[in-house]
């Protein structure tokens, strides 16, 4: 008896200590969200250059230019910088976030500004412990 109370404690131990890890992974997921958004509101290149990875790109499906676009991080970065992206207050909103594996999530979010709707599908990796984002797949609405 003594070692089946033991083993349920332990299991329930080592599950306790996955769901804080994926707790944690989700608010550092968040986080990034948050500042992909407030980097792009206030045109802030160095805000957003701290969470993304080397290898960060955006693909845009642009309905009005009808054309898909891929820009990699220093070009993104380069229209931040140049105004030409953002400035825009916008109203977030997480419909979905998926942890797979605890180093690689995808998110999918809308960002609402007055002059433009974003529908995104954010992709993340968890490198030396750290998340970052690696891709913004990005459907302009209006």
């Amino acid at each position: 008896m003594k070692s089946v109370f033991g083993l349920v404690l332990v299991v329930g131990f080592m599950f306790a200590g996955s769901v804080q890890a994926k707790s944690a992974d989700e608010k550092a997921i968040h986080h990034i969200i948050n500042e992909m958004a407030l980097g792009a509101e206030q045109q802030d290149a160095a805000r957003l250059d701290a969470i993304l990875s080397d290898n960060f790109r955006v693909v845009l499906n642009d309905t009005k230019e009808k054309v898909v676009k891929v820009l990699d991080k220093t070009t993104y970065l380069g229209f931040i910088e140049k105004k030409v992206f953002g400035g825009e207050t916008y109203e977030l909103t997480i419909h979905r976030l998926d942890v797979l594996g605890g180093t690689t999530a995808t998110a999918t979010v809308t960002q609402k500004g007055n002059k433009t709707t974003m529908e995104k599908s954010y992709s993340f990796v968890k490198v030396d412990g750290e998340w970052q984002l690696v891709q913004d797949l990005v459907y302009m609405g209006k």
